[in-house]
């Protein structure tokens, strides 16, 4: 079975500018002697490309051979609150200069038009009547027979609603992202308490409910934002959203476990599908794994007794460690793997990634309580994962050994088998 990342979430990239409307009168184009124009469509031609035009919340718009305006279709009234008459005759520099663009941005973009080559997706700000617009415009240059350039054809519409709902969803990302370093703080400090002092279960549930407060009103607000037309017509930001909510919700099931089992101490032994466990972890970090690149494979794992809870943690603990002391110079690779019993009734899980690894000399200090190696640079950490990963395979009657590799580390989890050996 194999787990691929990659990230799916794209982001905008154009030039970006910000105009305001000049009041008619301001600039008179009407003294512009235009001898070239563009051919145009006329009767039920215009009509029918006027509805698309409408239908698209957008205008198609044509400039002469010095870049004036010489039409546009009704459409863009209704847009912009603009009627089509008061653009004739003006460049775009005269309906007005970008202000926030910088002057380099616009020069390159004039350049184009002066070179007459097409330009694809020029998205600006601009303050219309109706308050501020997003707008985003592209054009093709016309020739006539002889090769002269009449000017350009282009098309416009307003993009407000997509540019917001992005920002929306960049803004929930970041929320995600906090929340979810607040819950790797949570699993530490839950880890802790597991691990040294039972005593403090109480301080583990407070933690709890203040972490679930505010990744349920995340989720409200992600609920919210599915209903609006720009995500409806966008599939790739549309299955952002949903992966955010189920990442959300898994991480909420997470939480409540771990309250579960500080409040209410172990679970009964029973056997445990380490496949079924393994997957669970990684659609847990399917988020992580994607926006890094990484991967997760896995050979056909066997059952171990214990509990699922105590089980579970221990792997998510290991496959948490691997993408947070991941090498920055090569993609994150994990592979699992597994070897039969031996004749105690022990089996024993590899878990082998291709990270920052362990120096020599700190291989033997890595599980005590609050070290941290040298090498892990700034990720973030408390240095008690490790120590909970072996007191909890103690626990079961197990045990946790750690391998130095060239290419990484192996984290080697003895466990005892659901299968009694003969």
């Amino acid at each position: 079975m194999r787990y691929r990342g990659q990230h799916k979430l794209g982001c905008l990239a154009p030039a970006v500018e910000r105009t305001g409307w000049i009041a008619a009168g301001g600039v008179d184009g009407s003294s512009e002697d235009i001898t070239r124009q563009l051919p145009r469509p006329s009767g039920d031609e215009l009509e029918r490309l006027e509805g698309f035009a409408a239908a698209s919340n957008g205008w198609f718009w044509e400039t002469d051979a010095d870049h004036r305006f010489t039409f546009m279709s009704q459409s863009v009234f209704d847009v912009v609150g603009v009627r089509p008459e008061w653009h004739y005759g003006k460049t775009r520099q005269e309906i007005g200069v970008p202000a926030s663009v910088s002057t380099a941005d616009w020069n390159a973009h004039l350049q184009t038009m002066q070179e007459r080559r097409p330009f694809r997706n020029f998205t600006f700000l601009r303050a219309g009547p109706s308050g501020d617009q997003w707008l985003r415009t592209s054009g093709n240059p016309v020739f006539d027979e002889d090769g002269v350039f009449l000017g350009y054809r282009g098309v416009a519409a307003d993009i407000t609603a997509e540019i917001e709902a992005l920002q929306r969803a960049n803004q929930l990302a970041d929320d995600i992202d906090a929340h979810r370093g607040r819950q790797q703080e949570l699993i530490e400090a839950v880890n802790r308490l597991n691990a040294s002092n039972l005593e403090q279960r109480q301080l583990s549930r407070s933690l709890a409910h203040d972490l679930k407060s505010p990744i349920a009103a995340v989720l409200g607000v992600l609920d919210a934002l599915r209903g609006s037309r720009a995500i409806l017509r966008d599939a790739s930001a549309r299955e952002y959203l949903e992966m955010c909510a189920a990442s959300l919700s898994r991480m909420l099931d997470k939480i409540s476990e771990a309250a579960e089992a500080a409040v209410g101490g172990r679970d009964e032994d029973r056997s445990v599908d380490l496949n079924a466990v393994l997957r669970d972890i990684v659609s847990d970090l399917r988020l992580n794994l994607e926006l890094l690149g990484g991967e997760v494979d896995m050979t056909e794992l066997p059952e171990v007794r214990g509990d699922p809870r105590v089980i579970k943690a221990i792997f998510h603990n290991l496959l948490s460690n691997a993408i947070k002391y991941r090498s920055m110079s090569r993609a994150l690779r994990v592979h699992v793997s597994a070897r039969p019993a031996d004749r105690d009734g022990m089996v024993e899980v590899a878990v082998a990634d291709n990270g920052r690894g362990v120096l020599a000399s700190e291989i033997d200090r890595i599980f005590e309580p609050g070290f941290r190696g040298s090498n892990v640079g700034d990720a973030e950490g408390a240095g008690a994962g490790l120590d909970y990963v072996r007191s909890a395979a103690q626990l079961l009657g197990g045990d946790v050994l750690a391998e130095r590799r060239t290419d990484g580390t192996t984290f080697v989890v003895r466990a005892p088998s659901a299968v009694s050996s003969s």
